[in-house]
């Protein structure tokens, strides 16, 4: 993608929200969202996974017509639809924006077309300094895709351990950490981290399925003097939980 002219630098807090959608619900309708997101203060920057695009494109057309600068990131497709991630910028604000593929293996076994996963990454401008927000949903945890969310994390790894390394960032979304996930711990004891608490889980079971709640969605930054403030919202049709976090100044 272009770079992008640089913004001046922001003087108020930014605001940033991490939504995983829910792909079934979101597919068929998209009003949910738009009151979801407007009744949330309308975010600087608005991070969502499982978005889907050739169903329902309300929430599309909407964020455009707020002023927002659309980036999205499909991990796999199947006729008209694609689904991914995708990331709402307020005009004007982005410095650069940058897709990072982590894998492009399919889990062919129940998944009769091609998957990918991976990021979306925009920078902003804070207090003269350039400021990385991205957006990841990591593959779903199940015995026939251990290999794949080991490799897709292995170049995660690669990428925050070189490029970001000297970067100040903040990288959220569903992660899929369930258990005594060893990917959780070495990210949770290396970087700072956001995300549920033991009675507030940022993802709930919507069936009859998996009745336990879990905390799949985290946010973790690095490089920023000061911390983030947090929030989870309410759950609203999807079975996770909004993440908002407002970043204040100064960064070092």
């Amino acid at each position: 993608m272009a770079a992008m002219q640089t913004p001046p630098p922001l003087t108020t807090p930014l605001k940033i929200m991490w939504w995983n959608m829910h792909f079934t619900s979101f597919a068929r309708d998209n009003t949910y969202a738009i009151a979801a997101i407007a009744r949330g203060g309308m975010p600087d920057i608005i991070c969502l996974q499982e978005y889907v695009t050739g169903a329902d494109d309300r929430l599309k057309r909407w964020l455009e017509e707020q002023g927002y600068q659309l980036y999205f990131l499909d991990f796999s497709s199947r006729g008209t639809l694609k689904q991914g991630v995708m990331t709402a910028v307020r005009r004007g604000l982005a410095h650069h924006a940058k897709t990072h593929v982590l894998r492009e293996d399919a889990p062919m076994r129940f998944r009769a077309f091609q998957n990918r996963r991976g990021l979306v990454e925009v920078a902003v401008v804070l207090g003269g300094r350039k400021v990385s927000i991205m957006n990841v949903h990591l593959t779903y945890p199940r015995p026939h895709t251990r290999p794949m969310r080991l490799r897709e994390f292995d170049v995660l790894r690669g990428l925050l351990d070189s490029k970001f390394k000297d970067t100040a960032w903040l990288l959220g979304g569903d992660f899929n950490f369930f258990a005594r996930d060893g990917r959780r711990t070495y990210l949770t004891t290396t970087y700072q981290a956001f995300s549920g608490g033991l009675f507030r889980k940022t993802w709930r079971p919507i069936g009859r399925y998996n009745p336990v709640g879990s905390n799949l969605d985290y946010v973790f930054w690095h490089g920023l003097e000061a911390s983030p403030r947090f929030a989870l919202e309410p759950f609203n049709r999807s079975d996770h939980r909004p993440m908002v976090a407002w970043l204040d100044l100064p960064l070092t």
